[in-house]
């Protein structure tokens, strides 16, 4: 790539490229971001390639068959200087490794787009009444407890929501309940797209 194609990349998109480089992009060895979802998240992924879409592949957006046999749509991030360097930080010993240095790059927006990533929410009823109890709102994260500490650390400080740890089947997740989960909710809302809403608190 050339010097010019490199001075494109904004200070935003290079947020952007942390925050789905933490989520569910994956950076390989050679510097490209790899972007994969599933078909029924086809609108959110024209919305991330919406965002970054300068720096993306000839290719554009692409589809295939996951190893399992399910289609996929998603898009390729060519290499450059930053994802090369973003390799060298978010994966120091070849696993994916989250530090506070790297989310204090992450504004409201950012931290969006890693929620619509690995963010969700579930509903508690009351049995009798069928009422709706509480919500649980989970980031899964897929990275240890230290880390996840980490993690809510930074959106306490940052965003003003308490978050816990709930031990999963292999790794930790950070959860709240309805009250903080409306607190997110408030946060994240104005940069969850239509098609994503249910991953928020109501």
């Amino acid at each position: 790539m050339c010097k010019g194609q490199l001075m494109k990349i904004t200070r935003k998109q290079r947020n952007y490229l942390i925050a789905m480089s933490i989520g569910d992009g994956y950076i390989d060895k050679g510097g490209n971001i790899v972007i994969w979802h599933c078909m029924a998240q086809e609108a959110y992924v024209r919305y991330k390639y919406s965002l970054v879409s300068s720096l993306v592949t000839k290719a554009g957006i692409q589809y295939r068959d996951s190893k399992i046999g399910q289609p996929q749509v998603g898009f390729v991030i060519r290499t450059s200087k930053f994802t090369k360097l973003l390799r060298k930080v978010l994966y120091p010993n070849g696993v994916k490794t989250i530090t506070r240095k790297i989310l204090n790059r992450l504004d409201a927006e950012c931290f969006a787009l890693w929620w619509m990533d690995d963010g969700s929410c579930s509903y508690v009823y009351y049995k009798p009444t069928g009422n709706l109890r509480s919500t649980i709102s989970t980031l899964s994260t897929c990275v240890g407890r230290e880390e996840n500490q980490v993690i809510l650390d930074w959106i306490l400080d940052k965003f003003g929501v308490q978050f816990g740890q709930r031990k999963m089947k292999n790794h930790f997740a950070l959860t709240c309940r309805m009250r903080q989960g409306r607190l997110l909710a408030n946060v994240l809302s104005d940069y969850i797209i239509p098609t994503m809403k249910y991953k928020l608190s109501i």
